[in-house]
């Protein structure tokens, strides 16, 4: 117990109060020992403070890869080969030779067992065409008048141009390789005459008869063309040099 208490207790033991009063000496010493009490308690005590340890950080360790490394291939390289130069050659140049026409084999014109035959005459194949252009230019007409009218048709006059035609138009034998063109239209024109009016032929042959309208309308058209074919036939037979 410090002085100051101790004298306080002392004093209230005491009668008298004014004995108890401290002196000026206690007072001084009694406020230099509080002063380095005081002193003593306030001083701050160091506290060990943690020390920060430094963490060892992993540090990343670089691996080494295996790289697949394309190795290049090998190339054969051609070995040239010894090429044999060219040698300039002095050539002689020929004169082109002459040429000459050889004509091809020619397609067999058409004709009828019953058809006349002649050796070639010119003269004699330019009446033949003019011939056809004209019998069956007339027959044509004729045959039109009596489709539309609804008539009976004469075989007496239709038997004598289909005989003239089929036995008369005449078949010709070594015919020139510059006419023999317009020969084959020729002969080809007169066998589509004929085998467009087959069914005329065949009632005429059997005595008489009827044909429909459908065979009537067929003849007329397959005439139509061939006479047709037959007069450009002739104006250009009657114009070829002769």
């Amino acid at each position: 117990m410090d002085r100051i208490h101790l004298l306080q207790l002392v004093c209230a033991l005491s009668l008298t109060a004014a004995a108890c009063a401290p002196s000026p000496e206690q007072l001084a010493q009694a406020t230099r020992e509080a002063a380095t009490n005081t002193a003593a308690a306030w001083t701050p005590t160091p506290t060990s403070s943690p020390t920060a340890t430094p963490t060892s950080t992993a540090s990343p360790t670089a691996t080494a890869t295996a790289t697949t490394t394309a190795s290049p291939t090998r190339t054969e390289t051609p070995t040239p080969r010894n090429t044999a130069t060219p040698t300039a050659t002095l050539t002689r140049t020929l004169p082109p030779p002459t040429q000459t026409f050889t004509p091809s084999a020619t397609v067999q014109a058409p004709f009828f067992p019953h058809s006349t035959i002649m050796t070639w005459d010119v003269n004699e194949f330019a009446k033949e065409v003019r011939e056809v252009d004209a019998n069956w230019a007339q027959f044509l007409y004729s045959f039109k008048i009596i489709v539309s009218k609804g008539s009976t048709g004469d075989c007496g006059f239709f038997r004598g141009i289909w005989i003239d035609t089929v036995v008369g138009q005449v078949a010709f034998t070594d015919v020139p390789a510059e006419w023999y063109g317009v020969y084959y239209e020729y002969r080809v024109i007169v066998n589509d005459i004929v085998l467009a009016v087959q069914p005329l032929q065949q009632i005429c042959d059997s005595g008489g008869g009827t044909i429909t309208a459908e065979q009537d309308q067929a003849i007329i058209v397959a005439l139509e063309n061939a006479t047709a074919r037959a007069a450009d036939l002739n104006r250009r037979v009657q114009a070829m040099p002769r």
